[in-house]
């Protein structure tokens, strides 16, 4: 697992270079009709269930979907998931708002990478994403941590 780690000023270059790349490198998102029922689940359980401010959020592809014991994996922390099988770095974007509009996490880990490797994106591409994501959600969140877990080979793809 990678943690970004924007301090100091070499993490301040680093930082606002890969911002830079994926906001010149990546065009604008639409959404992808393919995940609203999927994304109105997750945001209705918020609704109905809230979660505490500090909560860890997991979101990303399926990996982090099917993980179906976060929460006893993380007995000490209050931890919410979301997320969504199949998901690209891209779809974290355009579904922005929904997936951390509505919570106040202490951190948030994200794997997301291998689907859009494996659907034809480039490495550029992927960065380009991941920077995007980044800065967006540094500054909607700026005091919250966020954990990339790489993207792992997978011999079936």
């Amino acid at each position: 697992m990678h943690t970004l780690n924007c301090s100091g000023w070499r993490g301040g270059v680093v930082f606002w270079l890969a911002l830079w790349v994926g906001v010149f490198t990546a065009p604008a998102e639409s959404i992808n009709p393919k995940w609203q029922a999927e994304i109105a689940k997750l945001t209705l359980t918020q609704q109905d269930s809230p979660a505490p401010d500090g909560v860890i959020l997991f979101t990303g592809s399926s990996s982090i979907r099917r993980w179906d014991t976060l929460a006893k994996d993380f007995p000490r922390h209050a931890v919410l998931n979301r997320g969504f099988g199949g998901s690209q770095i891209s779809d974290l974007i355009a579904y922005f708002d929904r997936l951390f509009g509505d919570v106040k996490p202490s951190q948030i880990v994200i794997y997301s990478g291998t689907n859009d490797l494996n659907a034809g994106e480039s490495v550029e591409r992927v960065l380009g994403d991941l920077a995007t994501l980044s800065g967006m959600l540094r500054v909607a969140l700026p005091e919250t941590k966020i954990a990339f877990i790489g993207a792992a080979p997978n011999p079936t793809r």
